[in-house]
């Protein structure tokens, strides 16, 4: 009666046990590394939400400077319902000579570039470790206005992609039915399909990624 297993069988079932891991390790890790960003995302999207509906209980959104100057802007409505434990120059909480790129892998642009087009703001960490940055370039019209929030929700660590570690969301107020609401995401932004990790660099002038918070509150998941 044969007992035990030969040197073969062990040999073959040790390259099957690899094979089955090499083809199957990749896919679960990747898996697990978009849930833990879409996770990250929900967090620091929440925070903003509430802050953003402490603050209107303070002062109608609608009476909020947009377009002033954006550390001032900060300190009203921001600051004081966070949990802040630095703030200072964009070197000190962002990769500001990093490139960030887009969600299909193209560059964008580094963090010192996007302020150089636009008007920005101090930096400022959470305690968690996620890094903001206000800046201007702020929508406005008779029925809504908003600042534009980028974050960065693991802060220096990387990799810098819209759409998986960074984000870009608008901090203002609507009008709906002639009541004026605060609301944080993405509402004037043409931003319809960039949020396509094969999709061309631009679509309707916004960079590929820019518009997968829009995609992530609807589907509840990182499901790209």
């Amino acid at each position: 009666m044969k007992k035990g297993f030969t040197l073969a069988e062990v040999l073959i079932t040790l390259a099957v046990i690899g094979i089955v891991a090499a083809l199957t390790i990749p896919t679960v890790t990747y898996n697990y590394q978009k849930k833990a960003q879409y996770t990250a995302f929900m967090k620091e999207y929440n925070t903003i939400s509430e802050v953003a509906n402490m603050a209107a209980g303070e002062e109608s959104p609608s009476t909020w400077d947009y377009e002033g100057d954006l550390n001032d802007f900060i300190d009203e409505h921001l600051i004081p319902y966070l949990k802040v434990t630095g703030r200072g120059e964009i070197d000190d909480y962002f990769s500001a000579t990093t490139p960030v790129k887009m969600l299909n892998g193209s560059d964008f642009m580094t963090i010192s570039d996007l302020c150089g087009v636009f008007d920005c703001s101090d930096a400022f960490m959470l305690q968690d470790g996620s890094t903001f940055l206000v800046y201007t370039g702020a929508h406005s019209s008779a029925n809504n206005k908003y600042v534009a929030i980028t974050f960065d929700t693991n802060g220096l660590k990387g990799p810098n992609i819209l759409g998986r570690d960074m984000f870009y969301l608008e901090m203002g107020y609507y009008t709906e039915n002639g009541i004026q609401k605060p609301y944080v995401g993405l509402l004037n932004e043409p931003l319809e399909g960039s949020c396509d990790p094969n999709g061309q660099d631009y679509i309707s002038g916004s960079p590929q990624g820019v518009g997968c918070p829009d995609k992530l509150l609807k589907e509840g998941k990182m499901g790209y």
